[in-house]
């Protein structure tokens, strides 16, 4: 047992709070905990609260020594909104005068203020790092997996990649039940009306079929050098300003106009389907019209320009844009992470704001001499007021063209959408950057609303391709055993954690500032050997496979699994181990004996229920539920 405690704990036995918004899976967590630190002296008290009061502990009193709960990251890795003294998470203590306080919020403004990508990923690292080891103000539980699934018969997809970029390595080998050829695909998504790039809508997966992101990123969020933009080079004078070369011999898909068009009519062909002709009254036959990069900077300034787009505050951080007066395939940006101040601000972010997909400028934009500025403030000619609603703009909507794998067929919104290769595509792979072909002539989108609909769908071989498996856990451990199926897995971006209030006493409190006398542990304080005690006696293993069937991965970092490039997994890791409990409490100072190595022998837990209100709603602090998300696809 414990003794030598100090303050308002007994002499053998320490008496921490944790606090629980109703029930599921957070109170079966803790009731494990409670087991795990019981032999050692540690009492849990669980309170079960309703949202507004839970909301209250967590954000004002803080009358709680530990809770679990967890939080949807970004695609970025700068997590300062987070983990900053002033951040979402400082309801933990995390602050700039407890030891290494000061370290990890400069840490956070360098990853923050870093552009280079691979010196921005060593300083990422080093940041988990010291978090995790030096303050130890949370200890990671799980990341979750979204499952996918395909028929068995279906080769190539990969489910990490997304089906735009799994499309040149995918193929059938022979048929499943229900199927009729082995050069069509047939999907399901909602319905969608138009493709409009300027607003959030559901269209965006089909536009991914048809366009090209002008810079492609692994799973990892790692950038490419394989798709239209295939190599860059940071100013050594202007650490803001950066170079990109674009591939060559990248040329526009045919502008066909297929506003007429339905399963009757003939097979696309640029010498009789009808061609469009955009503002500069010009046409694309798919070798006229090479992809520039007067097309990125389009692309990047038009999104930007508030006039048509509704999320131009998303680009504001582009100071300058322009193109190489000698080689129309290289392009300058100059980034402003902050418009509203003189000097130049970065913003390491701007990487993921490349991955738009492409916009044909020879269409789309005029021939006006009329001037609008971006929301960085660039000047940018031929787009004015109105020019989105104007009949070549409209047309585009209905009758999208890109340069990608794909070209429109026909649509009808309400029942399906079909695509045919292209035979203009530029041949190159994400995954390996190396030539591939299409060997899916074919792929028929079927307006699918209802999740139950798709998943019987699938199940009666009408479907090749489920997306939405994740909620369907029984069916698919069910599909996991019939060799029919393959089930497909990728991580989300959200993970749970056991987060400690770094203010109080044993947990924290004096202790953070009490360092360590043993030799080897001289740069640790009492607190954080408390918080290191705590997370080595908690088996997270066991705790997956109980009370999660073990489908989550067990993770130890503080940036979601998915943010593969960034997570570091060579940080301490706080495995199931009871020596390193009684090394850091013996360290610590406080003595303990276990009487027993089965902490889970007995059935009987000694939880301690405090019910302050009967609100039976499951809320979390950080998670919600989210509507079914199209990019989930690309």
């Amino acid at each position: 047992m414990i003794h030598k405690v100090e303050g308002e704990y007994t002499s053998n036995k320490v008496y921490l709070t944790t606090i629980v918004q109703g029930g599921g899976v957070i109170r079966d967590y803790n009731a494990y905990i409670m087991e795990y630190l019981r032999p050692y002296g540690i009492i849990i008290t669980l309170k079960i609260v309703e949202w507004t009061v839970f909301v209250d502990i967590i954000l004002n009193t803080h009358d709680f020594d530990f809770i679990i709960t967890g939080m949807t990251g970004g695609y970025d890795p700068d997590m300062s909104v987070f983990f900053s003294e002033n951040g979402t998470l400082n309801f933990v203590g995390v602050n700039t005068e407890i030891p290494y306080g000061a370290s990890n919020e400069h840490l956070l403004e360098q990853i923050s203020e870093t552009m280079d990508f691979e010196a921005r990923q060593q300083i990422c690292y080093e940041w988990q790092e010291l978090l995790l080891d030096k303050i130890l103000p949370m200890l990671p539980l799980f990341s979750s997996y979204s499952y996918a699934a395909t028929w068995s018969n279906l080769k190539g997809f990969d489910f990490k990649w997304g089906l735009t970029d799994s499309l040149p390595y995918m193929r059938f080998e022979g048929l499943h039940i229900n199927q009729s050829s082995v050069e069509e695909l047939v999907l399901t998504d909602a319905k969608w009306e138009y493709f409009n790039p300027y607003e959030e809508h559901s269209s965006d997966f089909v536009f991914s079929l048809i366009s090209e992101q002008t810079l492609q990123l692994k799973p990892s969020l790692e950038p490419l050098k394989t798709g239209l933009i295939i190599d860059w080079a940071q100013s050594t004078t202007n650490s803001n300003l950066f170079k990109f070369t674009m591939r060559d011999n990248v040329y526009w898909n045919p502008s066909f106009n297929i506003t007429n068009r339905d399963e009757h009519s003939l097979k696309l062909d640029i010498n009789t389907t009808p061609l469009m002709i955009g503002l500069q009254d010009e046409f694309s036959n798919g070798t006229n019209q090479q992809v520039t990069s007067e097309d990125v900077i389009f692309t990047l300034l038009s999104l930007a320009n508030p006039l048509i787009s509704e999320y131009s505050e998303r680009f504001n951080w582009l100071n300058k844009a322009w193109i190489d007066p000698e080689d129309n395939l290289v392009f300058f940006i100059e980034i402003d992470g902050d418009p509203e101040t003189q000097e130049l601000e970065a913003y390491p972010s701007f990487w993921l704001s490349l991955t738009e997909y492409i916009l044909p400028e020879f269409f789309l934009n005029s021939t006006s001499s009329v001037s609008s500025l971006s929301s960085g403030g660039i000047e940018m000619k031929g787009i004015y007021e109105g020019i989105d609603n104007t009949t070549t703009w409209e047309t585009y909507y209905k009758s999208s063209f890109g340069c990608g794998k794909y070209l429109l067929d026909y649509h009808n919104s309400s029942i399906i959408t079909v695509l045919q290769k292209s035979p203009w595509w530029m041949n190159i792979g994400a995954k390996n950057g190396e030539t591939q072909t299409l060997d899916l002539e074919t792929i028929k989108i079927i307006v699918e609303p209802d999740v139950w609909g798709e998943f019987n769908g699938f199940m009666e071989g009408n479907y090749d391709l489920m997306y939405y498996l994740s909620i369907f856990s029984e069916e698919r451990r069910v599909m996991e055993q019939d060799p029919q199926f393959t089930i497909h897995s990728r991580f989300t971006n959200t993970f749970s954690f056991l987060a400690f209030n770094l203010r109080r006493s044993f947990i924290g409190g004096a202790s953070n500032f009490i360092y360590l006398d043993e030799v080897g542990k001289e740069e640790y304080t009492k607190g954080t050997a408390v918080r290191k005690a705590i997370c080595y006696a908690i088996n997270r293993e066991e705790l997956n496979q109980e009370i999660n069937n073990g489908e989550y991965l067990v993770t130890h970092s503080v940036i979601p699994s998915l943010l593969e490039y960034w997570y570091n997994d060579d940080v301490v890791k706080y495995d199931y181990n009871l020596n390193k409990t009684t090394e850091w409490l013996t360290a610590a100072g406080y003595i303990e004996t276990p009487t027993s190595t089965s902490y889970l022998s007995s059935i009987f837990f000694a939880i301690i229920l405090i019910f302050l209100s009967s609100n039976n709603k499951l809320k979390n602090l950080f998670y919600s539920k989210k509507r079914r998300n199209q990019q989930d696809r690309l």
